[in-house]
This record gives C-alpha cells, sequence and structure tokens, in this order.
C-alpha cells in the first residue's frame, strides 16, 4: 500500500485508507436522468420559453473504485519465473495508494503486522497514519487496523477498516497527537508493536512515545470482536520503559497451544540492542508481573531467572517478529540493524541456542540509487514481519511485510509484501 505506512511494523509505518463512492454506488446500473429548467423572475418575460428545459441521460454501468495496471518486468522466458509489477489506482474520493507485486521478491505493498482473526478475516494494524501525500501531512491517526482476505501465498484483498468506522482507517482509541512543550497530554504517538491472536481474543503490544525515540511506556490493549472495539487491559498492563534495561519495549509474541504458553522476544525501540525472550499463561497476559523471563544464570539457562540477550554479541535488531509455524517451528527474526537487513532464523523451539544458528537474510538494505526491489534491495527499510500461512522450506513458501521510509523526501514511505524462501535450520538445539 502506499501512504499507509510498515508499520514497517514497527514501529513508523504506512497511510492506509479505504475508497468511498459518495454520489452513487460503484455496481449501480440502468440509466440515469438529469433534468433541469430555467424560469424567468417575476416581472421578467422570456421571448423564448422553448428553450428552457434540458434532459441529459446516461446509461450507467458498474464501476469500481480501483483500476490496476499490470507490468512485466524484464523478459518472458520459457521455464522461468516471471515478474510482474501491478500498480492499482483508486479513482474514489478517498486514497488508497498502490498494490505492488514480485515473485521471489514478490510483492505487495501492503501493511504491519497481521493475524487471522477468530472471525476468519485478516487483520493488520498500521503505525502512523496520514491522509495526505507524505509523511506529516493530514488527519494523522496510530494506530489504525484493515480487516481483508489474504495470506503468505496471495495478494492482500482489503474490505474495511477496524475500528469505529469501517469506511475510513481511524484512530483504534482516542488520544491527541502531542508536541512540545506537551500541553496536550504528552504523548506524541501510539504504534503498534505486534499481535497477538489466543483463542477468541486478540491483543495488541503497543508503544508509548513522547518523540522520537524516547519510549514512556509500554502497555497491551485487547479485543473480543475480531478488532472492532479495543480495550486498555488497564494498570497491570503496562509496562515501564527501562524494564529489563530498555529490553522490553518493542514486542513479538505467538501462542503455543500445545504447551499453553504465549513465548514474547523483545528489544529496544532504538535499535540499538539484542533481544530477550520472555514467556507469559495467556491469562496473565495483561499482567506485567505474570511474565517470566528466560535467563542465564550458575552456568546454565532457566525460566524465572533475570533476562539475558539470547542473541550473539554484536548483534542488534528493530522491528520483531515471532511467528509460531507449526509444531517444532518457529521463526524468529526482524530488522537486523547492525546487518541493514532482515534478518531470520529457524528455531525448533522458542528456547533453541541462537549463536549456533545462522541468520537467513533474505531482503538487504541499500541507498535509494541502488534499489531494486526485484533483487530484494530495499532503501531505508525496516519492519519485516511474517504473514500468515508461511512456510519454511518450501520454495517462496514465507510472506515478509517490508516497510521503507525516504526520511528526507517524506515519501516513500508504505509498507511492501514480499515472498521468498527459507530453509530449515532447525539442528541446533539448546
Amino acid at each position: 500500500m502506499s501512504p499507509a505506512r510498515s508499520l514497517p511494523f514497527f514501529a513508523l509505518s504506512l497511510l492506509a485508507f479505504l475508497a468511498s463512492t459518495p454520489l452513487r454506488a460503484a455496481n449501480a446500473t440502468g440509466t440515469l436522468v438529469n433534468s433541469a429548467t430555467v424560469l424567468p423572475p417575476t416581472g421578467f418575460t422570456d421571448p423564448n420559453p422553448a428553450n428552457n428545459s434540458a434532459t441529459d441521460t446516461d446509461k450507467l454501468a458498474p464501476k469500481a473504485a480501483l483500476r490496476a495496471t499490470k507490468e512485466l518486468q524484464g523478459d518472458l522466458v520459457a521455464g522461468r519465473e516471471a515478474t510482474y509489477h501491478i500498480t492499482v489506482t483508486n479513482d474514489g474520493e478517498r486514497p488508497i495508494g498502490e498494490m505492488q507485486m514480485y515473485v521471489d521478491c514478490e510483492t505487495f505493498e501492503v501493511f504491519d503486522p497481521a493475524v487471522i482473526a477468530p472471525d476468519g478475516k485478516l487483520v493488520a494494524v498500521f503505525g502512523d497514519t496520514f491522509s495526505g501525500p507524505r509523511v506529516g501531512r493530514g488527519d494523522w491517526r496510530s494506530p489504525v487496523l484493515l480487516v481483508g482476505a489474504g495470506d503468505a501465498a496471495t495478494p492482500i484483498v482489503w474490505e474495511h477498516a477496524g475500528g469505529p468506522d469501517p469506511g475510513y482507517a481511524r484512530q483504534l482509541r482516542s488520544y491527541i497527537h502531542d508536541a512540545p512543550p506537551w500541553r496536550a497530554g504528552g504523548i506524541s504517538t501510539v504504534l503498534p508493536s505486534d499481535l497477538l491472536r489466543v483463542d477468541d481474543m486478540l491483543y495488541l503490544h503497543v508503544i508509548v512515545n513522547r518523540g522520537f525515540p524516547h519510549v514512556i511506556w509500554t502497555e497491551i490493549w485487547s479485543s473480543a470482536d475480531s478488532g472492532v472495539t479495543w480495550e486498555h487491559m488497564g494498570e497491570p498492563a503496562k509496562f515501564p520503559a527501562d524494564l529489563y534495561d530498555g529490553h522490553a519495549q518493542l514486542w513479538s509474541w505467538d501462542y503455543d497451544p500445545v504447551d499453553g504458553w504465549v513465548y514474547v522476544v523483545s528489544t529496544g525501540f532504538q535499535r540499538d540492542k539484542g533481544v530477550i525472550l520472555r514467556r507469559v499463561r495467556p491469562e496473565g497476559i495483561g499482567i506485567a508481573d505474570a511474565y517470566q523471563a528466560w535467563g542465564h544464570s550458575g552456568g546454565a539457562w532457566s525460566w524465572g531467572e533475570r533476562a539475558t540477550i539470547i542473541t550473539p554479541d554484536g548483534e542488534t535488531w528493530g522491528e520483531l517478529s515471532f511467528r509460531r509455524l507449526g509444531p517444532r517451528m518457529w521463526v524468529l527474526g526482524g530488522f537486523m540493524s547492525s546487518g541493514y537487513a532482515l534478518g531470520y532464523r529457524t528455531l525448533s523451539t522458542p528456547a533453541t541456542y541462537l549463536a549456533g544458528i545462522e541468520v537467513q537474510t533474505p531482503v538487504a538494505g541499500c541507498g535509494w540509487d541502488e534499489e531494486n526491489h526485484v533483487d530484494c534491495r530495499v532503501a531505508q527499510l525496516y519492519g519485516g514481519y511474517l504473514l500468515p500461512g508461511s512456510r519454511v522450506g518450501a520454495p517462496g513458501g514465507v510472506g515478509l511485510v517490508v516497510s521503507h521510509w525516504n526520511t528526507r523526501r517524506g515519501w516513500p514511505y508504505r509498507v511492501m509484501q514480499f515472498r521468498t524462501t527459507l530453509r530449515d535450520t532447525t539442528t541446533v538445539m539448546l
């Protein structure tokens, strides 16, 4: 998607909108007749009253709000994969942006973290969103949510917005986007970290900011209606910014129905730290004190210790994506800031020893003059969330959401869906 943007989230992400057709239904058919008659004012005589009326008749045909163009990238060679660039343009009143698709790097411009909701729909949450053509222009909302259909293997089709207005992506909870001298609540923005589904509930971890990159606290919201309405889980669901020396600000999490734990990986919002691991029972999600950290003490790793960084020395991370893809198959990765790339490890358990596992980097960062999405090079990239339906070891089986933002120009500011391949490296165990 175009100005949505993800959020790469993330922290900062895409602009997301829905189209509207205010004058008539897009699928209207039949004949539209418009007639007009002009009458002279009182006291005046019209010398030719026969030409005072006119009628215009138009035949209606269904008209979509979106139009798409498809362009072949490179040459079409028999027996080889073909790559197309698809651009979707909105003919409606509100901007919806564009979609792109590439093959192994396949790309659909879409969103940030996403899960399948209890009603079977794909829900995706976005960070800082603006109604104008670039960052900082127009109506500012964060977070917002879109509802649609699709997965790692298929393009996303958006159906409506989550939250209070299905026709427009509005802010999920009410607050004012404040700025120095901080007289309107002291919060500049609230950014989504990651979505989680457990049974019939959705949970959203968000980061409360007072100017980039200063985090004042994080907190958890819940939804019992597949993302339509969201509730704050209360003071016990607030986490201080300095928890574990700032390593618990930016989360990704997933639920293991086999052992009944929700596993949480986290790092600092500033992209200068390693990753820690915690777990919590579903009934304790909204209670900060219920979380157990994975730590090293007395020569051994165990739960209930002070959190120990699980990533190797020298690695720093930003936005994280941690997903259970099936029994004994987890993927941990996201934006590896120390490598300026999207990096991923495949794990057999959340507590797998990471130092011995290769980081796979399917998408690399680059300068704006070097960008080539077909070759998986993205300028000023971040994010890197896994899409539902991803499969390790299958060609093109992993769907990734990749954000980028031209901070000098304010545009592009968007997220893109890539399709790539991750090898199974779950052989090294703790």
